[in-house]
């Protein structure tokens, strides 16, 4: 099988730089350390890789993409980052002792892994679709390439669980997260690629905006809940309901075609960069450099979503 290297590379780069740079998780100057660069490298990058071979071979939709995101997004902060096995000390402080069982802190776990299934994977893939519509189709690596990527990928994350930063990983926890990420990957495989919404025309900046407004109606409102210690059940039911929220709105309107989904990917990213570039106030060691990559962030997301917005629609593509 021939090898489309530009899109893969271009997937590579893209989901390494995103969610990282425009959240303010990773600076700009962090991108040159070489051990942060590999972690970024097979954490991100080639597990997304992955993940978007798994989808084209199981031909699944928009959603089911998505859905893969979310066990992914189990991978990442449970296996590398290991926030979610933490009861204490989380990147959103306010989850801190909330909901902590069989020893993962839930309420955090659904909160981050949703957000990753968009901005980390989805996202990403559909923007690799975007600009590389002829190789939407086929798969990018050979199955022995993604067997061994895959092991590799898996392997390394088994090693960072293990290890002593910044909390040694157990077995148990180490269970409940593979069997949670089998369950998600299940229940992907059931949502197959339609063309329902292949030849949607997004002529507005509605998804943006929708996309914009995650952080009062997704990350604010669940922080005040989490803050509180309000009862589970509550939690649940709000994150319940804002998820299924969204998605009405995105499928009645036709936005879960890859143009719409991408300007509403956009719109969370906007506000991440926004967001983000407040908060450097509070870190000026890196002030500088934060401020410059918010500032080109937005310039260049509002660039991508009027191009994104006034491209021609192509049947089957986007």
């Amino acid at each position: 099988m021939k090898t489309n290297i530009r899109p893969i590379i271009f997937l590579i780069l893209v989901t390494m730089l995103l969610p990282e740079l425009l959240t303010g998780s990773t600076s700009l100057s962090a991108f040159l350390d070489i051990p942060r660069l590999i972690i970024l490298f097979f954490g991100y990058g080639l597990a997304v890789l992955l993940i978007r071979e798994v989808a084209v071979r199981y031909d699944l939709s928009v959603i089911g993409i998505f859905i893969l995101g979310i066990a992914y997004g189990l991978f990442n902060e449970g296996f590398i980052a290991k926030t979610l096995i933490k009861v204490s000390e989380l990147p959103m402080v306010q989850y801190d002792y909330y909901g902590y069982f069989l020893g993962i802190s839930f309420p955090f776990a659904v909160t981050i892994s949703f957000w990753h299934a968009l901005a980390s994977v989805t996202i990403p893939i559909l923007l690799a679709y975007y600009f590389f519509p002829t190789f939407k189709a086929q798969p990018w690596l050979s199955k022995k390439t993604t067997v061994i990527t895959a092991g590799v990928v898996f392997l390394l994350g088994v090693g960072a669980y293990f290890g002593a930063e910044p909390v040694a990983g157990a077995w148990p926890q180490l269970l409940v997260l593979l069997v949670l990420m089998l369950g998600f990957f299940l229940l992907a495989k059931r949502f197959k690629e339609t063309t329902d919404f292949a030849n949607v025309s997004v002529l507005n900046y509605k998804p943006l905006w929708l996309g914009i407004s995650l952080f009062p109606t997704y990350f604010l409102l669940l922080i005040i809940i989490a803050g509180t210690k309000l009862p589970l059940a509550l939690f649940f039911g709000v994150f319940t309901t804002i998820i299924l929220g969204y998605y009405f709105i995105l499928r009645r309107n036709g936005w879960l075609s890859t143009r719409g989904f991408i300007l509403f990917g956009i719109g969370n990213y906007l506000q991440n960069a926004i967001i983000a570039s407040v908060l450097a106030f509070t870190l000026p060691d890196t002030l500088g450099e934060r401020i410059l990559a918010g500032v080109v962030a937005v310039i260049f997301l509002i660039w991508l979503a009027r191009r994104v917005k006034n491209a021609p629609v192509v049947s089957g593509i986007i």
